[in-house]
């Protein structure tokens, strides 16, 4: 084919060749020796004899190769990231781990806090309950032990009006002194009773409770901020900048992600700290309420036991005022002779006891 173009050519132009020798009346030169400009051959010549580009597989190698090694990259930016977030999982978990744990002790320990004041309001409860119970026994015993005394305070009164009573009798029967009796002499004795003693009672029970202060205690910090920074410069295309980019944003979101588990953990751990210094601020009210409690216990035993003895000796009292009454009243209705005599009886006996 390319034979018959070049043919084609060298006849054209022996032809013109040919035409300007006749019109210059000269004879045509040998077409052997005529010199021809030379034609360059066809180029990217294909299967057809025609040109024909490259194929785009050809033509595309080298963006095959950049992208293979920007999918080499990014694979290996990928797994970087992949390692980078699996790191900052492991570290926080860790962090997790330990920051539970010690919340978890602290609460522990208000735990038992909250038990031990649970049995200090039990105890509290039982003993104003007993306080009670005593205080209804003791208010019992004043007010019998009121009557009581009511009782010995209208003896009293009898008493003093028999008193009374004999002395005007025996001013008006009185006749030592009658001069019809001056031949006898005789001299009479009286009899003298003993004094009747009476008790008073006087109980006042206070109770006061003091409030209790709340304490204030410094908390240390327990906890001490470590932050790497890494940098990493990357040549590579924008996607790899981007992907470069974000290894350094996970490693900074690692970062991020320790300080808001730390600050919430320092919430919370704050939180414990307040609700221990509420739950010992409690503890000392109770503590002090059942002292208080305790002490009122022991003053209305006391009291209890003073206003028993009272009641026992004015029982007693009672029972020997009442036999001397008896006796009296019998001695006074026998005869004068019989009654001298039992006085005299009566008191002699008393200055024994003297």
């Amino acid at each position: 084919m390319r034979t018959l173009v070049v043919a084609g050519v060298g006849a054209s132009l022996a032809a013109a060749l040919t035409v300007n020798q006749a019109d210059q009346d000269i004879a045509p030169p040998d077409p052997n020796k005529v010199s021809l400009p030379s034609v360059p051959a066809v180029a990217s010549v294909g299967k057809n004899g025609y040109p024909e580009l490259p194929t785009i597989s050809s033509i595309m190698d080298e963006s095959d190769k950049t992208l293979s090694g920007i999918n080499d990259r990014a694979t290996r930016l990928q797994l970087q990231m992949s390692e980078v977030q699996k790191e900052n999982s492991l570290r926080l978990q860790h962090q997790k781990v330990v920051f539970d744990k010690k919340l978890k002790e602290q609460e522990e320990k208000n735990v038992e806090v909250v038990q031990e004041n649970a049995k200090i309001a039990k105890q509290i409860m039982e003993l104003k309950k007993d306080n009670e119970a005593l205080l209804g026994k003791a208010q019992g015993l004043q007010k019998g032990n009121a009557m009581r005394q009511r009782e010995l305070k209208m003896i009293q009164e009898e008493l003093a009006a028999s008193e009374t009573f004999v002395k005007e009798a025996m001013e008006k029967n009185d006749d030592s002194k009658a001069p019809e009796l001056t031949v006898l002499n005789e001299e009479d004795k009286a009899a003298a009773a003993e004094p009747v003693s009476f008790l008073t009672i006087d109980e006042a029970v206070s109770q006061e409770v003091e409030p209790a202060e709340e304490k204030t205690d410094d908390i240390s910090s327990i906890l001490k901020e470590k932050e790497k920074k890494t940098a990493k410069t990357d040549d590579a295309e924008s996607i790899l900048n981007y992907l470069s980019n974000g290894v350094q944003a996970l490693k900074k979101q690692g970062q991020d992600s320790e300080k808001k588990l730390k600050q919430l953990f320092l919430a919370d751990f704050q939180a414990g700290v307040k609700r221990h210094k509420a739950l010992l601020s409690q503890k000392e009210v109770l503590n002090s309420t059942l002292s208080n409690m305790q002490a009122y216990h022991e003053k209305l035993a006391a009291a209890d036991k003073h206003l028993k003895a009272t009641q026992k000796e004015m029982d007693s009292k009672l029972k020997e005022g009442g036999l001397f009454l008896q006796k009296l009243g019998q001695v006074t209705l026998g005869k004068p002779e019989e009654a001298v005599k039992t006085f005299e009886g009566l008191a002699a006996k008393s200055e024994e006891k003297k």
